[in-house]
């Protein structure tokens, strides 16, 4: 059997690119902001589609969805919750779980961080890893009091 390229099949070097159009009232935020991260509601806590905003418009979005896709999100340490307020942090390494959390209590702008559940003990859905963003970029990040950190995530996407 001889072997073709079908003429509506594209072939790229990098993996299938999956930016799709969302609409904003099936989001976790309902007033995304482009360049954040952005996760979908989902009747299972944790499971949540996650990617990158890319473009905002008025009742839709377009998310970067894409696995192993790399950006550059704030993240902030905080591994633990107790009786609804951040309680325990940690230093980010390279290869961490970067999770979209869903606490109430994070910083604005920030919707990521270290911990796998929010402040209500709800599972946060896994958003992506912590890598080098550059040769030169410096792990560990943080310590044990909270800060918030610039952490090149490649992110689980769909597909993973």
């Amino acid at each position: 059997m001889t072997e073709a390229i079908r003429q509506d099949y594209e072939v790229s070097s990098e993996g299938a690119v999956r930016h799709w159009s969302v609409t904003n009232a099936r989001m976790e935020d309902a007033t995304p902001t482009a360049s954040l991260p952005a996760a979908m509601l989902s009747i299972l806590p944790g499971t949540q589609l996650c990617g990158t905003l890319l473009v905002v418009m008025a009742t839709q979005s377009i998310v970067d969805f894409t696995c192993s896709m790399v950006y550059n999100h704030e993240v902030i340490n905080t591994l633990t919750y107790n009786g609804g307020v951040a309680n325990t942090w940690g230093a980010i390494n390279e290869g961490d779980p970067i999770y979209y959390d869903r606490s109430a209590t994070m910083p604005a702008g920030v919707n990521l961080s270290t911990s796998p559940a929010d402040q209500a003990a709800g599972a946060n859905a896994l958003f992506g890893y912590a890598v080098l963003a550059t040769p030169t970029d410096v792990y560990p990040k943080g310590g044990i009091t909270t800060s918030t950190h610039d952490v090149a995530v490649m992110q689980r996407g769909a597909g993973a």
